[in-house]
């Protein structure tokens, strides 16, 4: 199996260059050339393009907060499951982590549910709902959520400048 390390090499170009191309990241301009030669190339060669490894970027940064919650376990069809606690981390206008949850039954449902979010304090009213996008049980429970709609009153909170 080809590396990008050879497939440079049998190009005659720089590993990183070959690396920024076959990731297709943003900001890197190359010639249109040189893009085909390198996936032409190493397709020729048998290079696993599942190995390539994609970069998560954040579209938002995140703010550090830590703002205590309500949490809401919502089934597809918008009843509530179960009603516990969490704390806001991190958060941006499009999601947030979740810690210290404390839910009745210490668990999460098995069948697909949305999670609801509501913020105690005053400068935040609105109910915020999403979706688990990422789960850590390292050391403690941690939720990422992905809200799933734009969330305009987190926005103004966090300073974003909107969509797009």
């Amino acid at each position: 199996m080809v590396t990008q390390v050879e497939l440079a090499r049998t190009l005659g170009l720089d590993v990183s260059t070959v690396n920024k191309i076959l990731n297709r990241r943003p900001g890197f301009r190359f010639r249109k050339e040189t893009v085909r030669q390198v996936f032409h190339m190493a397709k020729r060669l048998g290079f696993d393009f599942s190995r390539i490894k994609f970069p998560h970027r954040r579209r938002y940064p995140r703010a550090s907060s830590q703002v205590p919650s309500d949490l809401l376990i919502y089934s597809t069809g918008g009843t509530v499951l179960e009603q516990g606690a969490a704390v806001i981390r991190d958060m941006s206008p499009v999601g947030a982590l979740l810690s210290d949850i404390q839910l009745p039954s210490e668990t999460l449902p098995v069948k697909p549910f949305t999670i609801g979010v509501r913020p105690r304090t005053e400068q935040m009213s609105a109910e915020l709902r999403g979706r688990v996008v990422r789960l850590d049980t390292s050391s403690q429970v941690r939720l990422g959520i992905e809200f799933t709609e734009f969330e305009t009153e987190i926005e103004s909170r966090l300073g974003g400048n909107g969509r797009g």
